[in-house]
């Protein structure tokens, strides 16, 4: 070790004098050396700045804003015998990326020191080629509603050798969070980057297990067209991020999507990936890499344990359904089912339910899924008519877009205003229950922020409509072998819908539960909810409205671009001083998907006093032209 250290020293001795001033610059200001040190332009002066916020990743004091400096820092670090980072490793050891890219730069001619850790984690990763992973929302947590991606680095294998992918080495990226956390700091810590973010890497079948089983998420694979160079450049580039600094992570824009793209482009400098103008979407980073010519080589998809469920019981006839709804319950023993298909489908809702109550998994389940398992293997291996869903369906690269502005002339009569309106609207995020659902998790909607204002020519007043912060809609569907609530959550400040006071706003808060079932078939949904209803402002007689709500709704989608939605809310006002105690809302709402980027769709809204014969007092009508990017 010593004595390669000495060579080394001395072939690189005073590397800093064998170059000019315009040769030091010229690579300073290269595109691979801006992604390596993590630089973008920062307003509000749009000089360069590093995305690196630990310390121990500069060598130069000015290193995070001056590019040149730690050119300069970093060649004569190289020139020094000193130990730097966490595992207080020799330069070439701590920042392998960087001087591979010096070493190939400036032709060098510098001895490679052994970096006997950093090889060891090359040794257990052999990386040889790399994959991008998304795995789908999960809208039971919130922290994944928008779905995940990480790398992982597909090993090396001798010819003849089979391949196991769950070997491989996944590479994630998260904020480092106390098991035990508040939720409320975790939500203002998250938003303000007071978390540390941090990579790990973790055998492949860990992630998978942790996504598609216990978590019952759909994973994508993408393959990239890294070479086994760049692949190991890659992986060494994390591995100085990782062992000597940090990044903090921020939900909204530097998250786990944002990093794994950054990781990217340090190994393919000339691939643009990282550049998003507002919020980094885990599903819109997939739709950016994929629209690099040649970028991606492969897809395959690991269907969820929960959709291998669902395959397996739709490839069932109805009487195949009802032996294994009385094979669940316990109405017919294990042993008296011959049936392959049924017992398939039994043992894999059992599985999928023993991931989801496995903390209350009760001894008697055991018991019939080891009955099941033991039939099952006296049938063995058969072919038959089991019908694979189409799993298109939730590739989230074909998805449309999740930012959208929008423009709606309508129309609008009530007590206090009558006549045309244009509305402009912008959203920054993400789906909603009308758009077209390839690409995403059906029947939920996730909208925040988004605002639209209204301006009424005959008035000439131009106003705030509405404000929306967050609103989260999951509906699930009921079913003899799965039941799960549904919900809603919406917080907004915008239109009081008081018809004699059409410009007076309100703060709203709305939220509770309900159920939900699949009618006429598994694109369509009739779902019933309960809902807390608060609302503040000076358009209410007593300064506010609040009771419950209850909404009944039903969604048809009879074509995969076309869906219209009927709801009826019913509002019971319990504050003191008010008018009508009964309020009710009806939307007819239809929406016509052009493709990825374009959308038209026509709503219909009547709202009223319901203790006055549903009087209407309110209607509205508008179309929209929504475009997606």
């Amino acid at each position: 070790m010593i004595r390669h250290l000495i060579i080394a020293l001395c072939l690189l001795g005073n590397l800093l004098f064998a170059f000019s001033e315009e040769q030091l610059t010229s690579v300073s200001q290269s595109r691979q050396w801006h992604r390596l040190l993590h630089y973008k332009r920062a307003l509000p002066s749009l000089n360069m700045r590093s995305e690196v916020d630990g310390p121990g990743f500069f060598f130069s004091p000015n290193g995070k804003t001056d590019p040149l400096a730690e050119l300069k820092a970093s060649l004569e670090a190289y020139d020094q015998n000193i130990e730097v980072g966490k595992l207080k490793l020799h330069p070439q050891c701590a920042f392998p990326a960087r001087f591979q890219f010096l070493q190939k730069a400036f032709k060098l001619k510098a001895s490679k020191i052994k970096c006997e850790k950093f090889e060891e984690v090359l040794e257990a990763a052999k990386p040889n080629s790399v994959t991008l992973v998304f795995s789908s929302a999960y809208p039971n947590n919130p922290a994944s509603m928008f779905g995940h991606t990480f790398l992982r680095l597909n090993r090396k294998h001798t010819s003849g050798e089979k391949k196991y992918d769950m070997l491989d080495y996944g590479v994630s990226f998260a904020a480092a969070v106390a098991q035990d956390e508040n939720p409320l700091a975790f939500i203002a810590f998250g938003l303000t980057g007071g978390y540390k973010g941090q990579f790990s890497y973790v055998p492949y079948y860990v992630k998978v297990n942790e996504y598609n089983n216990s978590e019952s998420r759909d994973v994508w694979e993408y393959d990239l067209s890294l070479t086994p160079e760049e692949t190991r450049f890659l992986l060494a580039h994390v591995w100085e991020v990782e062992t000597n600094s940090h990044f903090d992570y921020y939900f909204f824009d530097e998250n786990c999507s944002y990093q794994m793209l950054t990781a990217i482009e340090a190994a393919k400098p000339d691939w643009d990936l990282s550049n998003f103008s507002v919020s980094v979407i885990p599903s819109e980073t997939i739709k950016k890499i994929v629209s690099i010519p040649g970028a991606v080589t492969g897809i395959r998809y690991r269907p969820s344990l929960r959709q291998k469920m669902v395959e397996k019981i739709e490839g069932l006839s109805g009487t195949q359904k009802t032996k294994l709804k009385a094979v669940l319950e316990k109405q017919t023993t294990a042993k008296e089912i011959q049936d392959p298909f049924v017992l398939d489908a039994a043992i894999a809702s059992l599985f999928y339910e023993k991931n989801e109550q496995e903390a209350v998994w009760e001894a008697s389940k055991k018991e019939l899924q080891t009955g099941l398992l033991l039939q099952r293997s006296k049938l063995g291996k058969t072919a038959g008519p089991e019908t694979e869903l189409k799993h298109e369906e939730s590739r989230p690269d074909l998805g449309h877009y999740a930012f959208r502005m929008s423009f709606s002339p309508g129309y609008l009569t009530s007590d206090a205003l009558r006549g045309g309106f244009q509305e402009f609207g912008i959203k920054s995020a993400y789906h909603d229950l009308l758009n077209k659902d390839l690409g995403f998790l059906r029947f939920s909607q996730i909208d925040f922020p988004q605002v639209y204002f209204r301006y009424f020519p005959r008035q000439k007043n131009f106003q705030l409509e509405n404000l929306e912060l967050l609103h989260i809609t999951s509906l699930f569907p009921l079913s003899v072998f799965e039941k799960r609530p549904s919900w809603k959550l919406q917080i907004a400040y915008g239109n009081a819908r008081v018809s004699d006071c059409l410009f007076c706003k309100s703060f709203q808060l709305r939220g509770g539960l309900g159920a939900s079932a699949n009618l006429l078939n598994e694109q369509s949904i009739l779902y019933a909810l309960i809902l807390a209803r608060l609302e503040l402002g000076t358009a209410f007689s007593s300064g506010y409205r609040v009771g419950p709500e209850a909404q009944i709704a039903a969604i048809f989608n009879p074509m995969d671009d076309y869906k219209t939605r009927l709801a009826l809310g019913l509002i019971w006002d319990l504050a003191p001083k008010r008018s009508n105690p009964w309020l009710y809302q009806i939307d007819w709402e239809h929406a016509l998907s052009l493709n990825q980027s374009w959308e038209i769709r026509a709503a219909l809204g009547f709202s009223g006093a319901a203790s006055q014969q549903w009087k209407s007092t309110m209607q509205e009508g508008k179309l929209s032209l929504n475009y997606y990017f």
